[in-house]
């Protein structure tokens, strides 16, 4: 198991990070299957565990469909009596204060015309200073399968896949995840404005994002099971490693989530399972940290029955393990 370093949720309880919010047209390429994720591409280094940087905030609307990605099927788990949906979710007219990513991007910023869509909750682990963070507000781009091929959370954090290459990625629709390795990026991300190369064997920028939620239930337990995720990475590590679970367990009625995954690297096995209280702002989150581990998760979907989640497990005092999961509720 895991011994050192500690994120503290009060650090991971910063200030919200905000672009856009409306517009709920799907993933593209979505639909009834996932589209596979590419495989990785060459890149240059990039080592060095990080720390969360950026500020965060909460949470996030769609339909169904299902996908399987690197062999992770759609598990559906139980729940116990859901209640009535909590429509103040809608509190989504947070986006008032949000400034709105402008519909093509200026090649000046460093990036492509990225197609950018609103209405996106986004969280990622990554190396190379970006660390461990969340956006509840965000417009996203997407390539024709549907993969992740940019964000714009604001002015001065806003990331595009550049050179870098799509790793371990899917999507079902409502959802898209995976790793980008190698690059480099293009964009702006607070003081770096010259993009990040993720080393492949053990870097990465891992994301998932999804379509802001609209309800969430009031009462009773709902168990979100695996839908797909990112390969992690481990600081040192002379390749990815595996995602083999997941399950968050959720109870609206006592507004507290509880968090389990295990994963395979090259470095060994390692595992998280943290409980703590949901995090209310502008949308809610999960927000949950102990002494080895930490991770946010954003709802997602429609009726919040999906869940985004970012993790960071920190294998000692210089090396810490980060990838990203999709899960779904019944």
């Amino acid at each position: 198991m895991l011994r050192p370093a500690f994120v503290s949720l009060a650090s991971m309880l910063l200030s919200m990070g905000v672009a856009s919010c409306s517009s709920d047209s799907s993933i593209p390429g979505g639909g009834d299957s996932g589209a596979p994720g590419t495989t990785d591409s060459g890149g240059s280094t990039d080592s060095g565990s990080s720390t969360d940087s950026g500020s965060p905030a909460d949470a996030g609307n769609h339909l169904d469909a299902t996908v399987a990605d690197g062999g992770r099927a759609d598990a559906s788990a139980g729940v116990a009596d859901v209640g009535a949906a909590d429509s103040t979710a809608a509190d989504a007219t947070a986006s008032d204060a949000a400034a709105d990513a402008p519909a093509t991007l200026d090649a000046s910023d460093g990036s492509a015309d990225a197609g950018l869509v609103s209405g996106y909750s986004i969280v990622y682990s990554a190396t190379s200073g970006i660390g461990l963070d969340q956006r509840p507000s965000v417009s996203c781009a997407f390539d024709g399968a549907g993969l992740l091929t940019g964000y714009y959370a604001a002015a001065n954090e806003q990331l595009y896949i550049g050179a870098a290459s799509n790793t371990a990625a899917g999507t079902d629709g409502v959802m898209a995840w995976g790793a980008w390795r190698g690059g480099p990026t293009t964009g702006v991300f607070y003081a770096t404005t010259t993009g990040f190369t993720f080393d492949p064997a053990a870097g990465g920028f891992h994301y998932a994002a999804g379509l802001t939620y609209t309800t969430l239930p009031s009462t009773g337990t709902v168990v979100y099971s695996l839908v797909g995720g990112s390969t992690p990475s481990q600081v040192g590590a002379t390749g990815p490693g595996a995602l083999d679970s997941a399950t968050v367990t959720v109870d609206f009625a006592a507004q507290t989530s509880h968090v389990q995954l295990s994963v395979t690297t090259p470095g060994g096995p390692y595992a998280m399972d943290v409980t703590g209280p949901l995090v209310t702002g502008t949308l809610k989150a999960i927000a949950v940290s102990d002494s080895t581990s930490s991770a946010y998760a954003k709802f997602v979907g429609a009726a919040g029955n999906r869940i985004v989640l970012a993790y960071q497990l920190n294998t000692s005092a210089s090396n810490s393990v980060r990838g990203s999961a999709a899960l779904k509720g019944p």
